[in-house]
Order: C-alpha cells, then structure tokens, then sequence
C-alpha cells in the first residue's frame, strides 16, 4: 500500500491542468472545498495518485458541481453533495454507505439531478474502460465512450445542454436551485415510459439514494 507522500506526485500534479480546463471551458462550476484529512483518507483508500485525473479531484476538492448543480462531480466529500468517492463505492464507514450497495466492478463518480449516475467502468459494465452512464429514460448503462480525464473535459465544455435536451425542462434552473444536495427530481409518470416527458410529467424531490436502490442491481 502506497503511503501519502508515495500518492501525492507533486512533479506531475494534475491539478493545474484540471484547472485550466474548467476555466477554459465553458459550462459554470463550483469547486467544493475539501477537508485535508479526509482528502488524504479517500486518497490513501483508492490509491490512485495525483497525477490522474481522478486521484487529483479526490485529494484536492470536496466535489465540483456543474451547471448550477445539475451534476455533481464526486471528491472527499462536502455537505453541498451526497456521498463521496469512498462512500458511493462501498469503501467508507460514513452513514451514507448504508443506504447505497456499491456495484461490482465500477466506480460511481458522478450523479445529476434526474436521477442519472456516472461510473467508470472496471468490468462490471461492459468491455471498455470508460465512462458509463445510467440514463434514467430508458433505465440502462449507456457506453459515453470517454476515459475520466475526458469526462472532466466534457462536463467544462458547455455541451451538457445538448446531452440532457430532452431531460431539461422550463424552469429547471429555480427548481434545481432549492433542491437539497441530498435529492433528485423524480418525474411521474417517469421519463423511461412513453407518457413521462419532462415539461408534462409532475415532478417531486426524492433522495438521490432511493434512486440508485429502485433501479440499479448491486449484482451488475
């Protein structure tokens, strides 16, 4: 097992970079603040150094949201977002950790606000290494056919408008806005069946947990 020091590349640091991206692009952003402690604890657990992508959001923020909080981008944790890297993955003793079964072969990295998860896959997903994405309109694992690094690039770049056209509805941005870090939107009838639309379907906050309990198997 690494140690911290081992983890925490400070010649290649990925940080900047990450940085630079988020500022370059176009989507708005808010870098969660972190805990240092707990930082260095989700850092030490994943062991992935911070010359990756992954391991630099983990040790450096609490979490990032996009787009007004559309998307919540997962790091050592932060009260502004539900769960972290460790306790989405069932790597962590906090609470939330009871209420999420980890899937096998997987990382959750990322949820939105319509009840949809990011995962990098490890296996248990499909064949390739890359992002998947759990699309709550049609209830399955979609191949976004990017690494995480990529990812991190394309929430920046300002084409989430595009990929959640028929999820966004008149208003989303006030709705979102008073939502709890902990809830999602749950559309009735859901968005998976043909009558659920987004402008017509009612919508409701439900916690974001319930979401991953009813419609995704910890056996996949």
């Amino acid at each position: 097992m690494k140690s911290i020091e081992q983890l925490v590349n400070t010649q290649e640091h990925a940080w900047q970079e990450i940085q630079d991206v988020l500022n370059q692009g176009e989507t708005p952003y808010t870098i969660l603040p972190k805990q240092d402690l707990q930082a260095q604890s989700t850092l030490l657990q994943m062991q992935i150094t911070t010359k990756s992508y992954l391991g630099c959001i983990a040790y450096e923020t609490g979490g990032i949201l996009f787009d007004q909080g559309w998307i919540k981008l997962l790091g050592s944790g932060n009260e502004r977002i539900y769960g972290d890297l460790l306790s989405w993955n069932g790597q962590s003793q906090a609470e939330q950790s009871n209420t999420i079964q980890p899937i096998a072969k997987a990382l959750v990295v990322a949820y939105d606000v319509v009840g949809g998860f990011f995962a990098l896959n490890g296996g248990g997903l499909g064949e390739e290494p890359t992002i998947y994405y759990f699309a709550p309109d049609t209830l399955e694992w979609e191949d976004t056919e990017l690494s995480y690094s990529e990812f991190v690039i394309w929430l920046a770049s300002g084409r989430l408008s595009q990929f959640y056209e028929t999820m966004r509805w008149n208003g989303w941005q006030e709705d979102i806005s008073n939502l709890a870090p902990d809830c999602a939107i749950h559309f009735y009838p859901p968005l998976w069946t043909q009558e659920g639309s987004s402008d017509q379907s009612s919508k409701k906050a439900v916690p974001i947990a319930e979401f991953w309990n009813m419609h995704i198997s910890p056996s996949q």
